[in-house]
C-alpha cells in the first residue's frame, strides 16, 4: 500500500509538472495563436494585422523572460507577472504610477532585442493591461524553450498564412514552391544565404532547416559509428574516452557554442532584406521560432546595399520580388540610407574594409549625388540598374540586384511573372542576364500556386548561376569579336552567333500540380520528385562547383578522438556523412558513405540557342512534328508585316473586317462611315494577305484576305502579312495554318490574360517550320483540291440516295 501511495504522489507530481511546463504539440501552438488573435481583435478592436503585431511583441516577451530564467526554467504566467509588478512598484514607487508596468517590462524587451532593430525606439503595446493579462494566462500553461523548432514555426507559419491572407497575402510563396526552389539549389554549409525581399521569411527559414538537418544527420551517423564502436569493447576507460566524443558531438549543435556548426550557421550564414517593417519583423519572429538565424535580416530596402547585404557577396539567392509594381524616379538614396558611425564600427569589424568600399562610401556618395538645381539631393534608386533603361518594374530590377549580390559562380532561384520570360519588349532584359550568367533550369508553376495569396499573375521559376570570373572573360572576348566582325553589322545576327557559340542544355520543366490549389488547400505535388531527378541530372553534369563543406573523421585508436575537417567532396559524395576508422580485423581504414538515388524522368532539355524567350510553354509547344527532310525556315522569311497606315475620314465607308475562329476564314464584318468608328488611326488590308486576329489566333482566327476585302480597315488588333510566294503557295499556307499543330504553336505564342491573350508577333514570325519545295506544295494542293472535289461527289450522292429514298417510301404529291 504504501508503495502504491507513493507511485500515485509521483504521477500526480509529474502531470503537474507537465502541466506547468507543458510542450506545444504544433495543433495546439496554432490553436492557441488564433485565440489570442482574437482575444485581441474582440478587446482591443484592433485589424488582424495589428492584432498580430501585439501578439509577436507578447512572444518576444514570452521568449525573452524563459531564455533568462534558463537555469531555473522558469515559465513567464499571469502570477510570476503580477508578482514582478509588485517588487516593481516598492522599488520605483510613485514613479511606477508615469508608466504601467507591462509597457515598463516591454521596454526591457525592446532593449534586450535593441540590436536586432525588432522594434522602434518609440513602440508600445497597443493592448490594455487586462488583455495583456489575458494572453500571458492562455499562453503560461507553455514552455516556449521546450517546445521543438519544428513544432513552434510550422504552426507559427500557419498562423502568419491565415492572419495575412489577402492584403498582405504577396509576401507569402507557398510552402511547396519554397521547399522546391531550395532543394533545387541544395545549399550546403558554410555558404551565404540571401533573400533581398524576404517576406515573412519563408526562404530563408527552409534554407536554415534544410542544412541543420544535414548538421544533425551527419551527427548523428558519426554518434552511431561511436556506439558501434562501443558495443564491441567492454574497457570502460575507453568507454569514457568515447563519451567525450559524444560530448563534443552535442556541442557542434548548441547555439551557445560560437565554435559550435549550429552556432555559424544562424549567426554568419542567413541573411534577408524588407522594404515593409512588419514584414521585417515577422520574419525574424518566424526565424527564431525555427531555430534562430534571424540576427541578418533587416527592415531596409532590398535594392540598397546593408550591412551584411552587398555586391559579390553571396553563394546562394533565392526570392520571390514583388510583382507589378514601378520603381519612381523620386524615390531617391538619401542621408537616412547612410548607416550611423555606431553601425559602421561594428560592421566594418565584422566585414572589414568591404563594408566600407561597398556600403559606406556608395551610399553617401549617392546621398550627395547632384540631379540638377529644380531636384533634391540624392540619386534615383531606379538609376542604380543598368536594365532601368529598358524597364523600372520591380521583378526585373530584383533580378538585377539579386544576380549583382551573388559571388561569380554563386546560383539563384527567382520567382518571376510570365511578362519576363515571354514578353517580345524585354528581350534585351533576358539578353542581359544570359549574358552575366547561365540557366540552370526554367520551372513553369501553374497558375493556381498563387491564387490563394491574391495573385493571378502565371509565374515560373529561373535558376541562374552566375559566370565565374573566367567565364565572364571569355564571353566578353567574344561579344568583342563579334561586334569588330566587318562581316557582321546586323545587331540580331551578332545576338544569334553569340547565342549560338556558347549555347548550352537547359532544363525545362512545366509543372501541373504544384501541392497547393486556388483556394489554399492541398493537392498532388509533383514538386519534390522534379527536385530530386533534377538534383541527379546537375550532379551527372557538374552544373556548378561543390563548395567545401565539413565532415567528421573519427580515430578508433587507443586513444580515440574525433575531428572535424573541410574538403571538396565530389559531386557523387555531396549529400553524404562521411566518416572514417581502422578496421579491427585488418587494421585498414574503410570509409561509410550514407547516399540516396532517385529519378522521375520529367525534365525536357532544349539547347540555349534554340530558346526564342524562357517561356517553357513555348519552349516545349513550338517544336512543330513536321517532316525533317525539308529545309527549315522562319515564318518571317516568308510573311513580311504590312503596316500601311490609313487614317479614318469622317465621310468615307470602310469595310471592317472580321475572322472565324476553327480556321472558317475571313469575312465581311459590315460597312461604316468614318465618323461612326472610334479608331482613326488603322491599317489597309490587301486581298491575299495573310490575316490574323492576335485575340484569337490561339483559337483559329487566321487566314488568307478574299478578293472583296482588298482595301478594309483592319486595327491594330489585327496582323496582316504579305507572302513571299516565291518560298509559300497561299493556298499552302491556308492549308498548314489550319493544322492542329499550327494552332497550338498560336496557343503557345500568346500570352497575356485568360480572356485577353495577344499573339507575340516576334515570337510568331521567328518560329522555324521545314517548308517543301514549291513544286511539292503544289502536289499536296493537288491531292487536296482532288479530296475535295471526291467529298463534294460524295456530297451530291448522298443527297441523291436520300431523295430516291424518301421517293421508294412516301408516294410524291
Amino acid at each position: 500500500m504504501a508503495a502504491t501511495q507513493k507511485e500515485n504522489r509521483e504521477s500526480n507530481t509529474s502531470q503537474i509538472d507537465t502541466h506547468k511546463h507543458k510542450v506545444f504539440t504544433r495543433d495546439d501552438f496554432s490553436r492557441l495563436l488564433f485565440k489570442c488573435h482574437n482575444i485581441i481583435r474582440n478587446n482591443d478592436k484592433l485589424s488582424p494585422e495589428a492584432a498580430f503585431d501585439e501578439i509577436s511583441k507578447i512572444l518576444f516577451i514570452k521568449i525573452r523572460y524563459e531564455r533568462e530564467q534558463k537555469s531555473s526554467n522558469s515559465i513567464f504566467s499571469e502570477e510570476e507577472f503580477l508578482n514582478l509588478k509588485k517588487s516593481d512598484e516598492k522599488v520605483r514607487g510613485i514613479d511606477a504610477l508615469s508608466k504601467p508596468f507591462y509597457q515598463f517590462f516591454f521596454d526591457s524587451t525592446k532593449r534586450a532585442f535593441e540590436k536586432d532593430e525588432l522594434f522602434d525606439p518609440n513602440d508600445s503595446l497597443k493592448l490594455r493591461e487586462s488583455t495583456f493579462l489575458l494572453i500571458i494566462k492562455e499562453l503560461e500553461k507553455y514552455n516556449l524553450s521546450e517546445t521543438s523548432d519544428d513544432v513552434k514555426g510550422i504552426a507559427f507559419e500557419e498562423f502568419l498564412g491565415r492572419t495575412f491572407r489577402g492584403e498582405l497575402g504577396q509576401f507569402f510563396t507557398p510552402r511547396t514552391v519554397v521547399d522546391y526552389i531550395v532543394e533545387v539549389l541544395d545549399p550546403q554549409e558554410g555558404e551565404l544565404i540571401c533573400d533581398p525581399c524576404c517576406g515573412s521569411g519563408g526562404f530563408l527559414i527552409k534554407a536554415f532547416e534544410y542544412i541543420r538537418t544535414n548538421i544533425e544527420a551527419e551527427i548523428k551517423s558519426a554518434k552511431t559509428e561511436i556506439d558501434r564502436e562501443r558495443s564491441k569493447i567492454e574497457n570502460k576507460s575507453y568507454s569514457k574516452e568515447l563519451n567525450n566524443l559524444i560530448t563534443f558531438l552535442d556541442t557542434e549543435t548548441d547555439l551557445q557554442n560560437t565554435n559550435g556548426r549550429l552556432y555559424q550557421l544562424s549567426h554568419n550564414c542567413i541573411f534577408g532584406v524588407d522594404a515593409n517593417p512588419r514584414m521585417a519583423r515577422t520574419a525574424k519572429m518566424n526565424m527564431i521560432m525555427h531555430g534562430d538565424g534571424h540576427g541578418g535580416v533587416h527592415h531596409h530596402d532590398g535594392l540598397l546595399n546593408i550591412n551584411g547585404i552587398f555586391e559579390e557577396r553571396f553563394d546562394v539567392i533565392l526570392t520571390n520580388p514583388p510583382f507589378g509594381a514601378r520603381i519612381d524616379k523620386s524615390l531617391r538614396v538619401t542621408a537616412n540610407d547612410i548607416p550611423q558611425a555606431d553601425k559602421v564600427t561594428h560592421y566594418k569589424a565584422q566585414y572589414g574594409d568591404d563594408y566600407e568600399r561597398l556600403v559606406v562610401q556608395p551610399l553617401r556618395g549617392y546621398a550627395q549625388f547632384d540631379s540638377g538645381s529644380d531636384k533634391p539631393k540624392g540619386k534615383p534608386i531606379v538609376d542604380l540598374f543598368e536594365l532601368s533603361n529598358i524597364s523600372s518594374s520591380t521583378e526585373v530590377l530584383f533580378l538585377e540586384r539579386c544576380l549583382n549580390l551573388l559571388k561569380p559562380g554563386g546560383r539563384m532561384g527567382i520567382v518571376l511573372p510570365e511578362g519576363v520570360l515571354n514578353n517580345s519588349n524585354l528581350t534585351r532584359v533576358r539578353d542581359f542576364i544570359e549574358s552575366k550568367a547561365k540557366i540552370l533550369n526554367i520551372t513553369s508553376l501553374p497558375k493556381e500556386v498563387f491564387m490563394a495569396s491574391g495573385a493571378t499573375v502565371k509565374a515560373s521559376v529561373i535558376f541562374l548561376k552566375k559566370f565565374s570570373v573566367d567565364e565572364r572573360v571569355a564571353y566578353q572576348k567574344l561579344v568583342d569579336e563579334k561586334n569588330t566582325n566587318p562581316n557582321i553589322k546586323d545587331i540580331d545576327t551578332i545576338r544569334k552567333a553569340i547565342r549560338t557559340e556558347t549555347s548550352y542544355t537547359v532544363p525545362l520543366v512545366e509543372v501541373k500540380h504544384a501541392g497547393i490549389s486556388s483556394t489554399g488547400s492541398a493537392t498532388e505535388n509533383q514538386l519534390p520528385a522534379i527536385a530530386a531527378e533534377y538534383g541527379e541530372y546537375r550532379i551527372k553534369n557538374r552544373l556548378w562547383h561543390e563548395p567545401e563543406r565539413p565532415y567528421y573523421i573519427i580515430d578508433f585508436s587507443a586513444k580515440p578522438k574525433i575531428s572535424r575537417v573541410k574538403s571538396n567532396f565530389s559531386d557523387t559524395l555531396n549529400k553524404s556523412t562521411f566518416v572514417t576508422r581502422p578496421d579491427h580485423t585488418d587494421n585498414n581504414r574503410s570509409e561509410y558513405l550514407i547516399r540516396s538515388n532517385n529519378s522521375n524522368n520529367r525534365l525536357q532539355f532544349t539547347e540555349l540557342k534554340d530558346l526564342l524567350n524562357w517561356s517553357v510553354r513555348f519552349a516545349i509547344e513550338n517544336k512543330f512534328n513536321y517532316n525533317d527532310a525539308y529545309p527549315l525556315h522562319r515564318l518571317g522569311d516568308f510573311l513580311q508585316r504590312n503596316k500601311n497606315e490609313l487614317i479614318i475620314m469622317d465621310d468615307i465607308e470602310y469595310k471592317r473586317v472580321n475572322i472565324k475562329i476553327n480556321n472558317r476564314g475571313v469575312y465581311l464584318r459590315d460597312k461604316k462611315l468614318g465618323r461612326d468608328i472610334a479608331t482613326k488611326r488603322q491599317f489597309y488590308l490587301k486581298a491575299g494577305q495573310f490575316v490574323l486576329s492576335k485575340i484569337d489566333a490561339r483559337n483559329g482566327a487566321l487566314g488568307i484576305a478574299p478578293r472583296e476585302l482588298d482595301g478594309a480597315a483592319i486595327t491594330n488588333d489585327f496582323l496582316a502579312f504579305d507572302i513571299n510566294t516565291s518560298l509559300i503557295n497561299p493556298y499552302f499556307l491556308s492549308l498548314l495554318t489550319g493544322t492542329k499543330e499550327f494552332i497550338r504553336f498560336c496557343q503557345s505564342c500568346s500570352s497575356g490574360s485568360t480572356n485577353r491573350q495577344r499573339l507575340d508577333e516576334n515570337l510568331f514570325l521567328n518560329v522555324e517550320i521545314p517548308l517543301p519545295p514549291l513544286s511539292k506544295q503544289e502536289d499536296m494542293i493537288k491531292d487536296h483540291l482532288r479530296a475535295q472535289e471526291l467529298r463534294a461527289e460524295a456530297e451530291k450522292l448522298e443527297a441523291r440516295a436520300l431523295a430516291n429514298f424518301e421517293t421508294e417510301i412516301f408516294k410524291a404529291r
